[in-house]
């Protein structure tokens, strides 16, 4: 049974220190035997673009972990995960290199999808807005279709000189607008520092919750995106342009409700789940 809790204050002052953040276009986890696209028997570069401010980055993350979807594959094969430092005029503009993990795929992993660890947790300043997480499988011979979802909420890009695709397209572009790509990367975002809760500007209702808790902007604003935070500094819940969370799943107590509004403002403020 969840314990009640009763608060007399408008505003909590808290330290949330840290936070676990995912990178991930895909809509779940079910890897699917019809949403990818490969090059027969390699020379394979399969990649996902984040803009790291849709997921409420705002200071440095460090990607530590991360997730490969598995289509099917005939033999043990050995990929790369890269990731690099791009802009909007991705793939054209520079790539920067931030960080490298080679990943061995075995086989009996169809229809599932991989963990993998950075050896060297992969650093992303401040400063950099956008990132690509690449999987590159080498001219190898073997058949390996990197798996994908039913659905995801933005696009995936491939390249495969073999095939006669000399740069990064879309799967789109190549005739594969089902391929959803199943890359996604884990890591800590750090400074969220001392936050005051309890402004005006966003609203948070029923608060206390038990089920269904809504959110609104003031002055006109719209929600961009939205995450819960426990006090641990966990992210336990996220979404874009939603106006309520469901809440019934999480254990009793105070978390952080982060919203971004459609002008990149980030505003939070406490609910309590009870």
């Amino acid at each position: 049974m969840k314990k009640l809790f009763t608060f007399l204050a408008t505003a909590l002052v808290v330290s949330v220190n840290a936070q676990t953040i995912t990178l991930s276009h895909n809509t779940d986890d079910v890897i699917t035997d019809a949403n990818s696209v490969a090059c027969q028997g390699g020379d394979n570069q399969w990649a996902k673009v984040f803009n790291l401010a849709d997921f409420g980055v705002t200071g440095d993350l460090t990607l530590e972990s991360g997730r490969i979807g598995v289509q099917s594959l005939d033999l043990t094969e050995l990929v790369t995960v890269t990731v690099y430092a791009v802009d909007a005029s991705f793939p054209n503009g520079t790539f920067t290199f931030l960080g490298t993990q080679d990943v061995i795929i075995d086989t009996g992993t169809d229809l599932t999808y991989i963990e993998y660890t950075f050896d060297e947790p992969v650093v992303i300043p401040s400063s950099v807005s956008m990132i690509a997480v690449e999987v590159a499988q080498p001219m190898t011979g073997t058949s390996f279709f990197l798996g994908g979802t039913a659905g995801d909420n933005d696009t995936s890009w491939l390249w495969s000189s073999q095939c006669g695709v000399a740069e990064y397209t879309t799967v789109d572009a190549i005739g594969f607008p089902d391929a959803h790509f199943y890359i996604t990367a884990t890591g800590t975002l750090e400074g969220m520092g001392t936050v005051e809760l309890g402004g005006k500007t966003l609203s948070v209702y029923p608060n206390p919750a038990t089920d269904i808790v809504n959110v609104s902007l003031a002055d006109g604003l719209q929600v961009q995106s939205i995450e819960v935070v426990n006090m641990a500094g966990q992210s336990v819940y996220s979404a874009k342009a939603a106006n309520s969370i469901n809440v019934s799943f999480l254990p009793a107590g105070v978390y952080v409700v982060r919203v971004k509004d459609n002008k990149g403002v980030t505003h939070m403020n406490k609910v309590v789940v009870k």
